[in-house]
């Protein structure tokens, strides 16, 4: 399915425009599908972690989740919750289309019905999906505070080998980080455009995730990565630091295909567009790669 295609599901949707992530508010109401989504969503504003702003929640249910009342479901949580679903709160107006992607793929049956949990983001965002106290409190209140309320809230698998965690740009950083030490929660993590790595001379602040990965890296995690990212503008800054990760996860005995898979598209943008694009594709190898690595 091209971005064509799922821009065309939305009524008025008419341009996808390049740019990096930004907050944004949440919509108003709850129990409602809101703007241009597709399917049925809930919302849970305002939810408290320690040590960081309240932010919203908003909850993707998929096809047939109200009537078929005994099936349970895997989750996906993705970051950057605002951009994913709704171009109304999308940076630039421009969203992930995931709405669209998830019901077209599980009325395919090219997945099995999942939910999907969208975590805001903050003003604080750069912090708290990079390493150090923020990241901290931000991955404590992921793993503490946001799991259990979709657990107790909704009908879902809680066990690790059906929890994902999602993200692009920075929010590929705090998803594998989220992987990385909770492994007892997640057994998979779509790292898109991932910020491993930015070294001098250029116009962004430096930045080492290698070095965070190298100091915790004590015994080997049960855990599937895919890692993609394009080829233009942010994105070839990016490319460095993403090949020094490869590079060493290989050395750890980390394994391409089984461990970990990457993809690049080289005249991709760093944008919701791009993310949108492969979206699929790194859900796909996600979900293959976590059942392949299962007993």
């Amino acid at each position: 399915m091209n971005l064509i295609r799922r821009s065309a599901l939305k009524l008025f949707f008419v341009v996808f425009l390049a740019g990096f992530i930004s907050a944004c508010d949440a919509p108003d109401g709850t129990d409602q599908t809101h703007g241009q989504i597709t399917g049925n969503v809930k919302y849970h504003r305002s939810v408290k972690g320690e040590g960081l702003p309240d932010r919203d929640l908003i909850v993707w249910l998929p096809p047939g989740y109200e009537e078929d009342i005994e099936s349970h479901y895997p989750v996906l949580y993705m970051h950057d919750g605002q951009n994913i679903f709704d171009p109304e709160t999308s940076y630039a107006g421009v969203d992930w289309a995931i709405d669209e992607t998830m019901d077209q793929m599980i009325s395919f049956g090219r997945i099995e019905p999942m939910i999907v949990v969208g975590i805001y983001n903050s003003a604080d965002r750069t912090p708290e999906y990079s390493p150090g106290e923020q990241g901290s409190k931000y991955m404590n209140f992921v793993v503490n505070v946001v799991k259990p309320l979709i657990d107790e809230t909704y009908r879902t698998r809680p066990d690790r080998q059906n929890t994902l965690v999602g993200g692009a740009s920075s929010g590929g950083t705090i998803s594998f980080m989220l992987a990385w030490d909770h492994p007892e929660i997640f057994s998979g993590a779509i790292c898109m455009s991932p910020a491993f790595k930015i070294g001098p001379g250029h116009d962004f602040q430096e930045f080492d995730f290698i070095n965070y990965f190298e100091a915790t890296r004590d015994n080997p995690r049960d855990v599937f990565f895919y890692i993609d990212n394009g080829g233009v503008d942010l994105d070839g800054i990016l490319q460095p630091g993403i090949e020094d990760m490869l590079g060493s996860l290989e050395s750890w005995g980390y394994r391409a295909g089984s461990d970990w898979v990457f993809n690049r598209d080289p005249e991709a943008e760093h944008s919701e567009a791009a993310w949108a694009e492969r979206f699929p594709d790194a859900l796909l190898r996600t979900l293959y790669g976590v059942a392949a690595k299962q007993p």
